[in-house]
């Protein structure tokens, strides 16, 4: 990445996923990571850029965080968090499809959004579904 690209982030991280982070580690009780791959975001298209960064928090972070809220408000499910969930890291996955792994407990959702596509991430309920089938 760039300098100004780096700056991008480093605001991104500021600004919007510390603030986040706190919120989901409230939610758990216990800290989950919570990252961007930024770099798979700057290897697109800049209007694709932009487009990321208006959306990737309200498509792919708080889905991912309401379904952990949801996942904690039942004692099985608090403990599959608390026992195996360790994060959250969304990619832009500039070819092919959309697509969630777990990764040693963190859960990968690569999304397929670009401005030409106008797709984004999995809404909440597959999201928690993925979650409730891997935990």
């Amino acid at each position: 990445m760039n300098l100004k690209q780096k700056k991008i982030a480093r605001e991104q991280e500021e600004k919007v996923l510390t603030p986040l982070r706190e919120k989901l580690k409230e939610i758990a009780g216990k800290e989950l990571t919570l990252e961007v791959d930024f770099a798979s975001v700057f290897a697109g298209e800049q209007e694709d850029q932009d487009k990321f960064f208006a959306w990737y928090e309200k498509m792919a972070i708080m889905p991912f965080i309401d379904s952990v809220k949801n996942l904690c408000e039942d004692p099985d499910g608090k403990e599959a968090v608390a026992e195996t969930l360790k994060g959250f890291k969304v990619k832009n996955n500039i070819v092919g499809k959309g697509k969630m792994t777990m990764e040693k407990g963190i859960l990968v959702e690569e999304t397929t959004f670009s401005a030409s596509q106008g797709v984004f991430a999995a809404k909440k309920e597959q999201v928690q579904d993925f979650l409730e089938e891997n935990l």
